[in-house]
């Protein structure tokens, strides 16, 4: 069975820290962009994960080579980073949910990657995957997609399983499973020419807003 607004209403207090009701859709939850993120593709050089802060102005903050830079976050096609939710989730063990793009931003041009089903019994922040198919700003707290809750009343649940890697976690958590995946990036100790490459463009970026 599928939450409804009345039944999200009812118990949102018990799900979502800070829960807010007028996030509260017919049948879904709107949640909304955390200001932390990890760049995995940026201006089209492949990245480490490497963290960002968001601000509202539509900057952002990073560390690059032992520099610190405050650049525009805008992305361009092709670019790709992991966000999290602002709502903290704690999920009984009779409850899921399906993370489900919110169709303004699927016609802005953010993809989500599909990888958005918690678990029963699961607690955290909910990390985000996504792909950029046209060039954009990103900007925090705002509303980025929705959760579908459905019961799904479990013998096991998930906090009591030995492979719950993502238990409790709190904001952008990159992959914890490096070794039962039929895919995995380059290793971090390969990406030392894209991040001289990315600070190179940084600093060219710093000195055309500064001139």
């Amino acid at each position: 069975m599928i939450l409804t607004d009345w039944m999200i209403n009812s118990i949102g207090h018990r799900l979502v820290k800070e829960f807010d009701s007028s996030l509260v859709n017919p049948a879904s939850l709107d949640c909304r962009l955390a200001d932390d993120i990890k760049l995995q593709v940026f201006h089209g050089i492949e990245l480490p994960d490497l963290p960002a802060r968001l601000f509202p102005d539509g900057t952002m903050e990073l560390s690059v080579l032992g520099d610190v830079f405050r650049t525009r976050s805008y992305f361009h096609k092709g670019d790709a980073f992991l966000a999290s939710t602002v709502e903290s989730f704690t999920l009984p063990r009779w409850l899921s949910f399906q993370w489900i793009d919110k169709s303004s931003t699927g016609r802005e041009g953010l993809a989500h990657r599909h990888a958005g089903w918690a678990e029963a019994d699961w607690h955290g922040n909910l990390t985000l995957e996504y792909d950029v198919a046209r060039s954009g700003s990103l900007v925090p707290f705002q509303p980025i997609g929705q959760v579908v809750f459905q019961t799904t009343f479990v013998a096991s649940p998930y906090s009591k399983r030995k492979n719950s890697r993502y238990h409790k976690q709190v904001g952008t958590v990159s992959n914890k499973n490096k070794k039962q995946l039929a895919f995995t990036a380059s290793a971090p100790g390969t990406y030392g020419h894209q991040m001289a490459m990315l600070r190179n463009i940084l600093i060219a970026m710093s000195k055309e807003s500064n001139g």
